[in-house]
């Protein structure tokens, strides 16, 4: 059964080929329906080959969307994070009028109303 599966291997590497450059996603039916008219054995074991690559490329698409996933979400992970905001300390104003007196040598200035 080699020369079956070899014939039948080969052109579903061609017509997935084809499929690709025409953008014809059921073309494997007509190459079907061709051989099935003088082939039905090597009709279905084209369209198993075909199914086979198909589903290979389809899982293979989603494996790519989960490796994806995990590497977007473990850079996001690993970026640098914004500091933290801090809370606004509030200075007892005597302490600051004290260490202002203590620093300059003279009492501080009036507050001007803020």
């Amino acid at each position: 059964m080699a020369t079956l599966d070899d014939i039948a291997a080969q052109l579903a590497d061609d017509t997935v080929k084809l499929m690709k450059k025409t953008g014809e996603d059921r073309m494997y039916y007509e190459v079907a329906k061709v051989l099935g008219a003088s082939s039905q054995t090597l009709e279905e074991a084209f369209l198993t080959e075909i199914r086979v690559r198909l589903a290979g490329e389809q899982a293979r698409a989603f494996l790519k969307q989960k490796f994806d996933a995990i590497a977007a979400a473990e850079a996001r992970q690993t970026a640098p994070q914004p500091p933290a905001p801090t809370a606004a300390v509030r200075i007892d104003p005597a302490v600051k009028a004290a260490s202002i007196q203590a620093i300059t040598g003279r009492p501080p200035a009036k507050p001007t109303g803020r």
